[in-house]
């Protein structure tokens, strides 16, 4: 009897070790399906964020070359506001110049006017 108890025992406690290894197992299991649960998250996460980046690579692409567009458009009025300032100065200085001309000429007729007053003066038509 103390044999069968023995071996009993042995039984029990073989039971009582693969019960505890058991509970080993699924707690471990516990543990890993809850860590690939936060990986899989993880991963999601990463997923959203590498689109988000890529959409933010594209829209950054998009933004410099309308920026290189407006710089250029930005040079080509530059260029043709200085050309108009160009041809508006040569104006002022053509107007200028036919101002001093007209004023020479008025200065001339006045002076003719002046000298054919006093002709008349001097010598009345009669």
């Amino acid at each position: 009897m103390a044999a069968r108890i023995t071996t009993q025992q042995t039984k029990l406690q073989e039971l009582q070790d693969l019960s505890d290894k058991t509970a080993e197992y699924k707690h471990r299991i516990q543990q890993l399906t809850t860590q690939l649960l936060l990986w899989e998250s993880d991963t999601a996460q990463h997923d959203r964020r590498k689109q988000e980046v890529e959409e933010l690579l594209r829209n950054q692409s998009e933004q410099a070359l309308l920026l290189r567009n407006y710089e250029a458009r930005l040079a080509a009025t530059k260029a043709a506001a200085i050309k108009h300032e160009t041809a508006c100065l040569e104006a002022q200085a053509k107007l200028a110049h036919a101002e001093a001309q007209l004023a020479q000429r008025d200065a001339a007729v006045d002076e003719l006017v002046c000298r054919c007053a006093g002709e008349v003066q001097r010598n009345p038509i009669r």
